[in-house]
């Protein structure tokens, strides 16, 4: 199994926030932001953790800007998996701030168990997280036709 010390990780901060009624990115818990809080969480596990999204919303986090205005977390899948050079990579949303290594690491130890494919993401009763998960270089072209 591929080291996270040898993956690289994206947080994708691009959405509307509609539901939400702010921007989730500089909503705050104990004075940090979820971008912040889900940063540190990464870190020290990946090579690099990188924002992507419309705009930045840190000095201290690298930052990649969506190649679309469009609105969807494909823009932003897409975006960092046409970034990457490590072959997995690890992608959450920002609304995601209480996520713990030992949760992210349960799911990487799920690619082992891979027959084949390329995407490894929680289900929960049948529902599945994409905007949670492992995504392999290997993907891309299927986000990329389904956009």
């Amino acid at each position: 199994m591929q080291s996270m010390l040898n993956m690289n990780a994206y947080i994708l901060t691009g959405g509307l926030s509609r539901r939400f009624g702010s921007d989730k990115a500089v909503c705050t818990i104990n004075g940090t932001t979820f971008l912040e809080k889900i940063f540190k969480t990464l870190q020290s596990d990946f090579t690099h953790v990188l924002s992507v999204g419309k705009k930045p919303y840190s000095k201290k986090i690298e930052f990649l800007q969506d190649f679309s205005d469009y609105q969807a977390a494909m823009v932003g899948i897409i975006t960092a998996l046409r970034h990457t050079s490590s072959p997995w990579n690890f992608i959450i949303s920002v609304d995601m701030p209480y996520i713990t290594p030992n949760v992210i690491c349960a799911l990487q130890k799920e690619i082992i168990s891979l027959d084949d494919g390329d995407v490894v993401v929680p289900s929960v009763n049948g529902q599945i997280f994409p905007l949670f998960g492992f995504y392999h270089q290997n993907s891309l072209i299927y986000f990329e036709k389904a956009y």
